[in-house]
């Protein structure tokens, strides 16, 4: 272990590995299972580390009347971030979460009846169901057929798929109104700068 992890306290341990703020530290051997295990820790915390913010900015506004201006110099997070915690943290009440699904399916329940959202989160826990697929079934609508564009020189597939994923995500919550937004969809299309013209999600209109 560094001196600067050492000077980090642990928010998760074991005997085998340390998590700090700043990372991961695998101090003795993990079998696979452990490290499959791991692993599934690692994706819960951070479902519930949305939630959290989202529960806590909550509280904070019921009770000292904060704002996001104050909630952003605490998290260093951007109010659009902490805009969609708070909207799906109030629009999903504990009682309805399903821990052994990602924050991204209870953002996808968050505009149905609270009546039908428990219902809908066993039914994606039960089939395999990845958020996408569980929008497509809210939806109605068939999945559409993906085109398979080449990545853009200087950037990693897995930068050029979150640059994807922002600025889709950003686009649908514009459109529909759902979600507190402070973006136009105009600004959204920025998120794609990086990208080629091929990419499949580019709407920016073109000036001569």
């Amino acid at each position: 272990m560094s001196e600067v992890q050492g000077l980090q306290s642990a928010l998760v341990a074991s005997s085998n590995f340390n998590l700090t703020e700043i990372g991961l530290t695998i101090t003795g051997d993990l079998e696979y299972d452990e490290w499959f295990d791991l692993m599934r820790t690692l994706v819960r915390l951070e479902t519930a580390f949305q939630f959290a913010i989202g529960d806590a900015l909550l509280f904070g506004e019921a009770r000292y009347g904060e704002k996001y201006a104050q909630a952003m110099e605490a998290t260093g997070l951007s109010y659009q971030a902490l805009a969609n915690m708070v909207w799906v943290a109030r629009k999903v009440p504990m009682q309805h979460r399903n821990a052994e699904l990602s924050w991204t399916h209870h953002r996808v329940v968050a505009s149905v009846d609270g009546a039908d959202q428990t219902g809908l989160l066993e039914m994606a826990q039960s089939q395999g169901m990845s958020a996408t697929d569980l929008q497509h079934h809210i939806s109605g609508k068939p999945e559409r057929t993906r085109e398979i564009v080449n990545v853009p020189p200087g950037i990693s597939a897995t930068e050029a798929a979150s640059v994807l994923e922002q600025y889709a995500n950003t686009v649908a919550q514009a459109r529909s109104g759902d979600a507190p937004v402070n973006e136009s969809i105009d600004d959204a299309t920025l998120l794609s700068c990086i990208l080629c013209d091929s990419c499949p999600y580019k709407t920016r209109k073109t000036t001569t």
